[in-house]
């Protein structure tokens, strides 16, 4: 009895973990990661990951632009990670209430937009945006899970990719760096934990863990018009294993938050 007892006991601490992870993805271009597409969100579920993508089919438009409503942040904070897309317009969440609001949410974050952590959006970075073309980053903290047995190399070439410059991370642990446009270093990958502050002039907190990793402007692909161009087949396995590594670190603190899991959603 004992010994089955135990068993049963590793067995429900150990179910959360090692079940598909649900995960959402805000975008303004969602005919882009419908099922078959072959971009991030295939990628994804080919993962194993249970993928929702905003469904707003109007190009540019996004369900979650704006003022969230107290149904909209429930439902977010109902998956395991949320990712918000680099094909978001920054502008359209820039009120101090939607900026509260997304900084706030209940549910661990991936933002893929350097114009949505910049100090003039959502305020996780003191720094500008600034685009330049490389292949990858320096990786500055090799036993971090999110980087852990994985080189910097995004791409098989190099690619005009939107990061920040120099600046303040506050309490958030950089992860990996870029030259800047000046050529200094700069946070490429930035990982804070609940409770870690963005950098306090800023003046926002978050309740959940957060981590900035740009992702590719597949969406503006304009191929022939810009040496800089490019496209999603254009991530190495590398670069999106360190998408899928920050999803895995990030989906640890869902369920350590979880004080009641409701074990029938998995």
């Amino acid at each position: 009895m004992t010994r089955i007892w135990v068993f049963t006991v590793m067995a429900v601490l150990v179910l959360p973990m090692a079940m598909a992870q649900n995960v959402f993805i805000v975008t303004e271009q969602n005919q882009l990661e419908k099922p078959g597409t072959g971009n991030l969100a295939d990628y994804l579920r080919g993962k194993g990951y249970n993928v929702t993508v905003d469904a707003n089919d109007t190009s540019g438009s996004s369900d979650y632009s704006g003022d969230l409503t107290a149904e909209e942040i429930s439902y977010l904070e109902s998956f395991d990670v949320v990712i918000v897309h680099r094909a978001v317009s920054s502008g359209s969440y820039n009120t101090a209430t939607c900026i509260a609001q997304w900084n706030n949410l209940n549910v661990p974050l991936l933002n893929g937009s350097a114009y949505l952590v910049r100090n003039s959006r959502w305020l996780w970075i003191n720094s500008a945006q600034e685009r330049s073309v490389w292949e990858g980053v320096d990786i500055v903290q090799p036993n971090h899970p999110i980087v852990k047995g994985l080189t910097g190399v995004f791409f098989d070439t190099p690619l005009g990719i939107d990061h920040v410059g120099p600046g303040d991370v506050g309490q958030g642990t950089i992860v990996a760096t870029i030259l800047d446009n000046n050529g200094a270093d700069a946070p490429a990958i930035v990982a804070w934990e609940p409770g870690q502050s963005f950098y306090s002039s800023g003046g926002q907190t978050h309740k959940q863990a957060r981590v900035f990793l740009p992702i590719y402007r597949y969406h503006e692909n304009t191929t022939g018009s810009d040496p800089a161009d490019g496209d999603f087949p254009n991530y190495t396995q590398n670069g999106l294993s360190l998408i899928d590594q920050a999803i895995k670190w990030l989906a640890t603190f869902k369920v350590k938050s979880s004080s009641a899991q409701n074990w029938e959603c998995y």
